[in-house]
């Protein structure tokens, strides 16, 4: 917060409050924060951000000194998550638990057709969580694999 006199203000006043090292460490932190904010492979650098500097200003009763406050915020832009289908397949043993879920990637294509541009369609992704037979719950020892590293 600056406190100063109307005079002062009206001689140099950009320079006086533009020249506060808070002001300006707020307005690097803000920048950085959009800096980071485009360079997240998430979001669309394209779209603008925006850093706001609002300034609170405030008079005594006799108007001759005034309190001037400032903050800095930024409007960054969304993180784009990523969406993905998976089919789940459960399997059980003789007695009844739970021993492994399979999940398989859904795909729109058959894997190996062809696109429209020569290549072909990979094969879908697999994630399998298998049980212990001791419990119904996993335990640390179960194991949570992908389809390469089971190959």
């Amino acid at each position: 917060m600056i406190v100063t006199d109307r005079e002062v203000l009206k001689n140099n006043g950009a320079e006086t409050i533009l020249s506060d090292p808070e002001l300006v460490d707020g307005f690097c932190d803000e920048l950085a924060t959009v800096l980071q904010n485009i360079d997240d492979p998430r979001t669309n650098p394209t779209k603008p951000r925006k850093i706001i500097i609002e300034f609170e200003i405030s008079a005594t009763s006799n108007k001759e000194t005034i309190a001037i406050s400032a903050s800095t915020n930024s409007k960054i832009v969304k993180k784009e998550i990523v969406k993905d289908r998976m089919d789940i397949t459960r399997s059980i043993d003789d007695v009844g638990r739970l021993i492994e879920y399979k999940m398989t990637e859904v795909k729109s294509e058959a894997p190996g057709q062809a696109d429209l541009f020569g290549g072909e369609e990979p094969p879908a992704k697999e994630v399998n969580i298998t049980f212990s037979e001791a419990s119904d719950k996993p335990s640390e020892s179960d194991s949570v694999k992908t389809e390469e590293e089971a190959q």
